[in-house]
């Protein structure tokens, strides 16, 4: 299984229903993981039309025939007639109900003095299910386990949030619930997150107002985050979550008040690229010869790029530089990171295109000459300093093509 995740709209409507209509366990004793099950029954059921969407995600099918399918019935905890896209088995039944053996991150909390009680636990499980719907894969879970809590706060691991905008407080409980899970709650205690006004509620709270407007099956091709870019915070807060052709309320009044009302744009335009042949055979490695001749021109739009604007000079330098669709290579985004902030300009970098790796190595005997490949932009924006000219602080968001290549 090739690890693409489901739509962030999605997978956050699961974890939604999972929490409003099955209370976590009472008690201290902590028991099996729960697990996830897909309703499968009713018609239109949410199993099969969620594995239709993926086919489509995967190009197995058609967007046209899956467009014109019902979307599922909408629940609402208020209404008993309300069918639920996900069944939790009881705890009784939670170890038969586990197609495969859960991830060990599961177990970590009934073999470290955690002091999780029954509630938390499920809680958190909850979460990791989440973590690993939305991602396709568990290297998340992997590096937990692997490193566990640790004592760097949640908010500034950017290889976590960069790919997952969710509100600030998702990532408050999920930190809160991970150091419990560990027995490092009082890492934090001097700079408790709970101190801040924050309760676990709110996570509820904040996932149906991300919830709010019905699925469509276009949700499966493309959604909408709106990030708002704070001085002096470390966030980049996710302002809504929103169907592809709506926009917030709060971006909708900003860009009518702050916005500028024009922004010069440099287009750097690179004819070096690699033999394609070639590097499909290589499993789209570049060598080093080809990574060289391609960034000879990317820094010579830098350079030149860097000229403009000053004193003397008759060209007037751009706000943003913007470099062609599969053009760096991926070992070279750290390269575009760093001109970003040392000159103080935003840039949107079109990288070469990317093999999506397994969730787990196929065995030899199953495996495809399918290979999907991940078509991805970086676009790198300069924050304001505080005066300090020896760190000039950057911000950095990956965004990824809606459809693959294969």
């Amino acid at each position: 299984m090739t690890s693409l995740g489901l739509p962030l709209r999605i997978a956050c409507r699961l974890l939604e229903h999972v929490l409003r209509r099955y209370a976590e366990s009472e008690g201290s004793f902590i028991g099996d993981p729960p697990v996830w099950l897909l309703n499968h029954v009713d018609n239109p059921s949410p199993r099969s039309w969620l594995a239709a969407g993926r086919r489509c995600q995967f190009g197995v099918d058609e967007w046209g025939g899956f467009e014109d399918r019902p979307v599922p019935l909408e629940e609402s905890s208020s209404n008993s007639k309300s069918k639920w896209w996900v069944h939790c088995p009881e705890p009784k039944d939670r170890r038969e109900s586990w197609e495969v053996l859960p991830h060990p991150l599961y177990l970590v909390p009934g073999i470290l003095p955690s002091g999780m009680d029954a509630r938390e636990y499920d809680r958190w499980c909850h979460l990791l299910q989440f973590l690993t719907s939305v991602q396709g894969d568990e290297k998340m879970l992997d590096a937990l386990f692997e490193w566990g809590a640790g004592s760097i706060p949640f908010e500034e691991r950017w290889h976590w949030r960069h790919h997952l905008h969710m509100p600030q407080v998702f990532w408050m409980e999920f930190e809160r619930l991970s150091r419990k899970a560990f027995g490092r709650s009082d890492i934090r205690d001097g700079d408790s997150l709970c101190t801040h006004g924050y309760r676990s509620d709110d996570l509820l709270a904040e996932l149906q107002e991300i919830n709010n407007a019905p699925l469509r099956p276009i949700d499966f091709r493309w959604e909408r985050v709106d990030i708002q870019l704070i001085d002096k915070e470390p966030w980049d807060l996710p302002v809504a979550v929103l169907p592809y052709g709506e926009v917030s309320a709060q971006m909708h009044e900003k860009g009518s008040t702050q916005l500028a009302a024009k922004f010069s744009v440099r287009m750097g335009q690179i004819s070096e690229h690699p033999d394609w042949k070639a590097i499909v055979r290589r499993g789209m490695r570049l060598n080093r010869k080809e990574i060289q001749a391609i960034m000879r021109q990317v820094s010579a739009v830098f350079l030149h790029e860097a000229g403009a604007g000053k004193s003397g000079s008759d060209v007037r330098g751009g706000e943003m530089v913007v470099l062609p669709e599969a053009t760096v290579p991926n070992t070279e985004r750290q390269t575009i990171m760093d001109w970003a902030r040392q000159s103080r300009r935003a840039v949107l970098a079109g990288c070469l295109w990317r093999t999506l790796g397994n969730v787990v190595p196929p065995h030899i005997a199953l495996k495809s000459s399918r290979v999907y490949l991940s078509n991805e932009a970086l676009l790198a924006l300069p924050l304001s300093s505080n005066g300090d000219d020896d760190w000039r602080r950057f911000d950095s968001l990956p965004c990824r093509s809606p459809c693959l290549h294969i």
